[in-house]
């Protein structure tokens, strides 16, 4: 049986989560090797009405001693560990996503210390942002047990597959200067995607692009400062007879920027939609069918799944120039990726992009690209993934 483990530090378990990489890892590969998977997931406030996801078994840990702070984490988990003492003969695999690295190198080195055949597969959910700052520490205080980079290094040595998300991380992981490990032989670069098993039970399926309507989707936390929504704002983008729809969760903070452009801007509410969160998969693709171009204008991401939606339903991407923008438009060739936080280039590249003469060709040249890429039962089939359960 396969383990999926993830740490939640912010949200409340959901399927809308685990239909992300975060649930859809373990999932097809347990569909690859037939084997069960169970998702065990430490959070602060458990879904009671979320018991399944794809057939499989949820099981959440509720955190204890919220009180103490962050860096103290691992103490909260400790009924996950207690999990891992009491069931650890039922798994020979552990599918582990490194959120809180002190906290998940505990419940690793459990997993490892009563099963000793088992294997980790780390899938990492990381930037070069945050992976500089792990190894500028570790330069700066290379014998240090406390810092962050001590545990996410012991971790990569645990594991016996690391799964990263753009070639760029790839390249900052395979350099010996790294944290001073060697992980050539035991990482690959596999893209965030999409599971056709999965699509092919919801049945929505990409319509036409000259069947659509002129509109622009934007998808993601839109409160979350990474993402950095304003800038759309600040740009004033959306070209005459387009719509730029929103679909995520909206909080106060956020509202009161809404709030504050609606007032200086009499024609927002013709330009922008807000559809909220769509936790329902269907409805969701289908309002990415409806659209022509997806929106990114984040700081700074991995290989956000956004990217492989975009591909699947066929919409051009305009994306900032974060770490996975160049294999998700192919260096350029089918998408456009300007500056980080530059609403100039923002508004110039949706001019360019939504007229229709650009955007019909630019959709069939990304339809072949991205095609099987972004697709989780393509991608896992690697070798490298197989030796894991060939063993």
């Amino acid at each position: 049986m396969i383990l999926n483990y993830y740490n939640d530090l912010l949200f409340t378990p959901s399927e809308l989560f685990l239909n992300k990489d975060f649930g859809q890892v373990a999932t097809v590969l347990g569909r690859l090797h037939n084997k069960s998977v169970k998702h065990l997931i430490c959070c602060n406030k458990p879904n009671n009405n979320f018991r399944i996801f794809e057939g499989n078994e949820v099981v959440q840990i509720k955190k204890i001693f919220n009180f103490l702070p962050k860096k103290l984490d691992f103490i909260k988990n400790l009924f996950a560990y207690w999990f891992i003492v009491r069931n650890y003969k039922k798994f020979k695999v552990l599918v582990l996503f490194p959120f809180s690295p002190s906290s998940d190198f505990l419940l690793a080195k459990f997993f490892l210390a009563f099963n000793h055949d088992a294997k980790i597969i780390m899938k990492l959910d990381a930037n070069l942002d945050n992976l500089n700052q792990l190894k500028n520490s570790y330069r700066l205080f290379p014998n240090s047990r406390i810092r962050q980079h001590y545990y996410y290094r012991r971790l990569l040595e645990m594991s016996s597959l690391i799964m990263y998300e753009t070639s760029k991380v790839g390249y900052l992981l395979h350099d010996k200067n790294f944290l001073n490990l060697s992980l050539c032989s035991k990482s690959i670069n596999i893209f965030n995607g999409l599971s056709r098993v999965q699509l092919n039970k919801i049945d929505v399926n990409p319509v036409a692009p000259k069947m659509r309507e002129n509109i622009i989707i934007f998808s993601g936390r839109l409160w979350a400062p990474e993402k950095n929504v304003e800038l759309i704002f600040r740009a004033d983008p959306v070209p005459v007879g387009w719509v730029l729809k929103f679909i995520g969760s909206i909080d106060d903070s956020f509202q009161e920027i809404i709030d504050k452009y609606r007032s200086i801007d009499p024609h927002f509410d013709k330009k922008y939609i807000f559809l909220g969160e769509i936790s329902d998969r269907k409805l969701y693709f289908e309002e990415l069918s409806k659209g022509k171009v997806l929106l990114l204008c984040s700081n700074k991401e991995g290989f956000p799944m956004v990217y492989a939606e975009a591909h699947y339903f066929h919409l051009f991407i305009v994306t900032t120039n974060v770490s996975g923008a160049s294999e998700a438009t192919n260096y350029g060739q089918c998408g456009k990726v300007i500056p980080v936080n530059d609403p100039n280039a923002l508004r110039k590249a949706l001019l360019e992009v939504c007229s229709e003469n650009f955007l019909n060709k630019a959709i069939d040249d990304a339809k072949i690209y991205g095609s099987n890429r972004f697709i989780w039962e393509e991608s896992l089939q690697s070798s490298i993934v197989k030796e894991i359960f060939n063993d």
